[in-house]
């Protein structure tokens, strides 16, 4: 079981802030139709922990924590960090580093993944956003790019 408590927070706070890494430089714009963005614990294809960040064009009611709920159009991106403790500053390319990042684009409940991407963590803010830069290349040639700042939801994770 993975708690998304508060100890993971102070966690990832207290690693960004003592990072050397941590990038503040103003963000490109979202990808367009994308201006909101939301990070929450998940888990990886092997059960182990992962963060999930979705870009929407809509924004969620702020009690939600079902960060990939509905119909609309939606970027998602999971990346795997090794340790938990440790996600901070660092880019994550796939599909050089399949075990480490995917992407897909998803609606209606269907999700085209992405052949190739990455996704950059600049900063983990002290209210315990994410701060970054995306790009997903999609097999039919679409391409999404830009800035991000995700708002983290707290969450509880079952991972067997």
């Amino acid at each position: 079981m993975i708690d998304s408590g508060r100890a993971l927070i102070l966690v990832m706070t207290w690693n960004a802030g003592c990072s050397a890494s941590s990038d503040l430089s103003p963000l490109p714009s979202p990808p367009q139709g994308f201006a909101h963005a939301y990070a929450a614990p998940s888990c990886a294809p092997w059960d182990g922990y992962a963060v999930s960040i979705v870009l929407r064009g809509d924004p969620l009611d702020p009690a939600d924590s079902l960060i990939e709920g509905g119909d609309q159009p939606q970027l998602r991106v999971a990346i795997y960090p090794r340790d938990a403790t440790r996600l901070g500053p660092r880019t994550y390319r796939w599909p050089r580093q399949p075990e480490e990042a995917s992407g897909a684009r998803c609606e209606g409940g269907r999700c085209e993944p992405a052949r190739t991407g990455w996704i950059r963590i600049r900063s983990i803010a002290a209210d315990s956003g994410l701060r970054g830069e995306i790009e997903l290349q999609l097999s039919g040639g679409a391409t999404f790019r830009g800035g991000f700042t995700a708002v983290w939801r707290s969450r509880k994770n079952f991972c067997i």
